[in-house]
């Protein structure tokens, strides 16, 4: 789950005369919450809704909302695309956020492709959940039968992996290797952790990571665990570029 860089907006119980300290721009912005949930680290969790339209915030900074998801669509259709010759392809996501990659990725698999996601946020696989709020956000990937929630930690999740175990890891989890929105986060970036991310992945499948930003060092760490990269720059329907990592394991 990652961090928008479009500007941050308040978060605001529009809705609710009953919130404490209201401030004026509550009753000039037509937003309302759904719901706000602690993190595992304690941190605020804040669904919003406005026109139909549905954001999700982390201690007052936006993470994505449901009409800009260009990027996550990009992620999803660049970690499929060299998996065109695979019958039936294993594809581990890393976030589900409001469920765009896994969409774009069920769009472009197979009917014997198998697709796990993990997110460590019980709250957010029930917010996509077929009765949840962002049901139709995505148009609810979760309830394809190809798909499969993996309620844990992502990194914990690929040291527990038989070797090979995927053809693609597509990683949409923080704004930059440095930049983190769970702290337990910070060993998919070590060098460490890229040699674990590469035993998980077959020869020649694929890992791929959203970013707002990523210093040229890290090509290098993925260089030494293994892979071969290149960067895409995706705009963003907000302003602005959003870069994908595209990583051949070799």
């Amino acid at each position: 789950m990652h961090q928008s860089n479009q500007a941050n907006t308040a978060i605001l119980d529009h809705g609710n005369a009953d919130a404490p300290n209201p401030q004026p721009a509550d009753f000039l912005l037509p937003f309302r919450t759904v719901e706000m949930v602690k993190t595992c680290e304690g941190k605020d969790m804040v669904l919003q809704e406005k026109e139909g339209d549905y954001f999700l915030y982390l201690d007052g900074e936006m993470l994505m909302g449901g009409k800009c998801h260009r990027s996550e669509d990009a992620l999803g259709t660049l970690g499929c695309r060299a998996l065109d010759d695979l019958e039936s392809p294993r594809i581990l996501i890393g976030g589900l956020g409001m469920g765009f990659t896994l969409r774009a990725v069920l769009e472009e698999v197979g009917p014997a492709a198998d697709i796990v996601t993990a997110e460590l946020s019980e709250d957010v696989v029930r917010w996509n959940q077929p009765e949840g709020p962002l049901a139709e956000a995505a148009g609810c990937p979760v309830a394809d039968p190809r798909s499969s929630i993996a309620l844990q930690d992502l990194s914990g999740l690929i040291r527990a992996s038989a070797p090979g175990s995927f053809d693609a890891i597509l990683i949409d989890t923080d704004n930059e290797p440095h930049a983190l929105s769970y702290g337990g986060n910070d060993s998919l970036y070590t060098k460490a952790g890229l040699r674990e991310i590469r035993r998980a992945i077959r020869k020649g499948g694929v890992l791929c990571f959203w970013f707002l930003r990523a210093p040229l060092e890290f090509d290098d760490a993925l260089q030494d665990a293994g892979f071969t990269s290149c960067r895409h720059e995706v705009p963003c329907e907000e302003g602005g570029l959003h870069l994908i990592i595209v990583a051949t394991a070799t």
